[in-house]
C-alpha cells in the first residue's frame, strides 16, 4: 500500500542469487572497502565512514549522469575544493557598499536617551506617543521607555525624533484658509458654444462707412457698445439648441 500511494514499483529478484541486485551488492562492497581502509590505516571508522559517503554524494553516478545531492537537492555539497572558487558573498557585500555609497539615503538612528517618538498601535487613538530610547536590541531595533514601566521595542522606521514633526507635511493645499474664503471665482454657466452661439442669434448694428462710430453709443458712453435688437422668432423646424439659445435672448432682453 505504501508503494502504491507514492508511485514506487517493487522489483523482486530470486533468491539465493545476488546477481539479480547487482547495484545494491555494489554499494555494500564499496562501503566494506572504505571501512577496511579505515581500519588498515588506523584511522576513526565513523569519519571515514562520512567521508565516504560525502564523496560519493558528490560524484556523478554512471547511470543517471548527475550525483545523488543533485537529483535529491538540485545542488552540489559544498567542500574544501569549493572554497578556491570565487566568493559570492564578497561580490554582494560590494554590490552593497557601492549602493549605499551611491545612494544611502537618509540615516536612520537614534541614541540611547534620546527622547523620540514611537508608534502607538493601542486603542488610545494617539498615532505617536512620546518616549525614552533605553537600549538598543538590534542592528535597527530599539527598546523605548514609555513611562510607567511600560517598554515597547520598534523598529527605527517606527521611531522619529523628538526634533522632527511627527506630523505630515503634505497637505491637499497650502493656501491660507482665509485667502481660499474670501477668495471668489466667478464660473458661467454656460460654455463656450452656447456664448458664441447666442452671439450669433443677435444682429448688431454697425455703422455706415460715412457715419461715425459714436452715432449709435448713448451720450455718456465712454465704451464702444454695439446695440442688438431683439432676435427674431426660430423657425418651426429649429432645433432645441436653437430654441434654448433664443429663450436666453428673450429673457436678457
Amino acid at each position: 500500500m505504501f508503494c502504491v500511494e507514492n508511485c514506487i514499483k517493487h522489483v523482486t529478484s530470486a533468491p539465493y542469487r545476488p546477481q539479480g541486485n547487482g547495484d545494491a551488492e555494489n554499494a555494500v562492497k564499496a562501503i566494506k572497502k572504505a571501512i577496511k581502509r579505515a581500519l588498515h590505516e588506523g584511522a576513526d571508522v565513523t569519519t571515514a565512514f562520512n567521508t565516504f559517503l560525502f564523496q560519493y554524494r558528490n560524484c556523478e553516478h554512471a547511470t543517471t549522469g548527475v550525483s545523488p545531492a543533485v537529483a535529491l537537492m538540485r545542488r552540489r555539497l559544498r567542500g574544501r575544493l569549493d572554497a578556491l572558487r570565487p566568493d559570492r558573498a564578497a561580490g554582494v557585500r560590494a554590490a552593497q557598499e557601492r549602493q549605499v555609497t551611491s545612494a544611502g539615503g537618509t540615516p536612520r538612528s537614534v541614541n540611547v536617551g534620546d527622547v523620540v517618538f514611537a508608534r502607538d498601535y493601542t486603542l488610545r487613538g494617539e498615532k505617536w506617543s512620546e518616549g525614552r530610547v533605553k537600549a538598543q536590541t538590534g542592528p535597527v531595533s530599539y527598546k523605548v521607555d514609555m513611562g510607567q514601566g511600560i517598554e515597547w521595542r520598534r523598529h527605527v522606521d517606527q521611531i522619529i525624533p523628538a526634533s522632527k514633526n511627527r506630523f505630515s507635511l503634505t497637505r491637499a493645499s497650502v493656501c491660507n484658509p482665509d485667502e481660499q474664503l474670501n477668495t471668489r471665482v466667478d464660473i458661467p454657466d454656460m460654455d463656450a458654444d452656447e456664448a458664441f452661439e447666442d452671439a450669433l442669434d443677435g444682429e448688431v448694428q454697425v455703422a455706415a462707412p460715412d457715419q461715425p462710430l459714436t452715432a449709435h453709443l448713448p451720450a455718456s458712453a465712454g465704451v464702444l457698445t454695439p446695440t442688438v435688437d431683439a432676435p427674431a422668432a426660430p423657425p418651426p423646424d429649429a432645433s432645441a439648441r436653437a430654441l434654448r439659445a433664443w429663450n436666453r435672448a428673450q429673457r436678457s432682453s
